[in-house]
């Protein structure tokens, strides 16, 4: 007789290894539990638990009312803040959520504006708070502190809270992407529970073929907690 453990064990690599060969692609649905059941022959409480395992694993986003979403071709264990392509940006938003976030409407005084790229007394709707994984259900130390500025009258807002857009969707704007390094503010450093003096700060801007900017993305990392790391191959010889 197999175990409930076993059974569940292979159910996960199972679909994990369905998720990585392209069956399911990056956004889409898996099977549900009613699903599953019916054709595994397994019980709800073991094919939950498998689902739970590829969440874990940061592959799927379980909400109720969307299923099992996949956000991730293969399984993470590390975050990563620097985007490299439109599928980078979906797995960012829609594995990790902003904690609590505080919105507000703010209009870009001076140093607001120099920060931003944009008009003095431009108006932006701006969604910020400390960033999570979204899955991870014990607690955990926020990623990063993020701020969302989109412009005011502009709709999105819904988007940036859920994370449910997709890499057609985020690759249909040019974005522009800048890692920069500062000091990391003191009020910031306690939110993310940092004593690291300095932080990694990813800027990512999204314009419309017009030029027209249409959000804009900073989110502030302690910089002892992250790497950026690149190969740069040789040449043939």
């Amino acid at each position: 007789m197999v175990s409930i453990s076993t059974a569940y064990s292979q159910l996960a690599d199972q679909l994990v290894g369905e998720i990585m060969g392209g069956r399911y692609p990056l956004g889409s649905r898996l099977p549900t539990e009613a699903e599953l059941c019916r054709d595994t022959g397994l019980a709800r409480g073991t094919v939950r638990q498998a689902l739970l395992r590829i969440q874990d694993a940061g592959m799927i986003s379980r909400r109720p009312g969307d299923g099992s979403r996949v956000v991730a071709l293969a399984p993470i264990d590390d975050y990563q803040p620097v985007a490299g392509s439109p599928d980078d940006i979906v797995t960012l938003v829609q594995r990790t959520r902003i904690l609590h976030p505080q919105v507000r409407e703010v209009v870009a005084d001076t140093a607001l504006a120099a920060r931003l790229g944009v008009a003095r007394g431009s108006k932006w709707h701006l969604t910020e708070g400390p960033r999570v994984r979204r899955d991870r259900r014990q607690r955990q130390r926020p990623l990063c502190w993020s701020e969302h500025f989109l412009p005011a009258g502009s709709r999105g807002l819904d988007i940036v809270m859920s994370g449910d857009f997709t890499a057609s969707q985020a690759g249909a704007y040019e974005t522009e992407q800048v890692v920069s390094a500062e000091a990391l503010d003191v009020r910031l450093a306690t939110m993310l529970e940092s004593e690291c003096p300095t932080a990694l700060i990813v800027t990512r801007r999204q314009r419309a073929d017009d030029g027209r900017l249409v959000a804009i993305g900073i989110h502030t990392h302690p910089a002892d907690r992250y790497q950026l790391r690149t190969m740069i191959q040789r040449r043939p010889s």
